[in-house]
């Protein structure tokens, strides 16, 4: 997972690693534990993530999610 992409999109729709763990339902520290890859986005956390940040382009979900 590229976390500097993530962050970046985040930070163009306005979203801050605790309003993101907010909106997905869990604690900022779990949200933490994701980005820095202690621990991995389930599919349907990423495709929550995708809609909150209006991310369609699938070649840029995977710059994101899967490099």
């Amino acid at each position: 997972m590229n976390a500097k992409l993530l962050r970046g999109a985040m930070v163009e729709v306005g979203y801050n690693a605790k309003t993101m763990a907010q909106s997905l339902g869990m604690a900022p520290k779990t949200f933490y534990s994701r980005i820095n890859e202690h621990t991995q986005f389930t599919t349907g956390e990423i495709t929550k993530i995708c809609d909150l940040l209006k991310i369609d382009d699938a070649e840029r979900k995977c710059k994101i999610f899967l490099e």
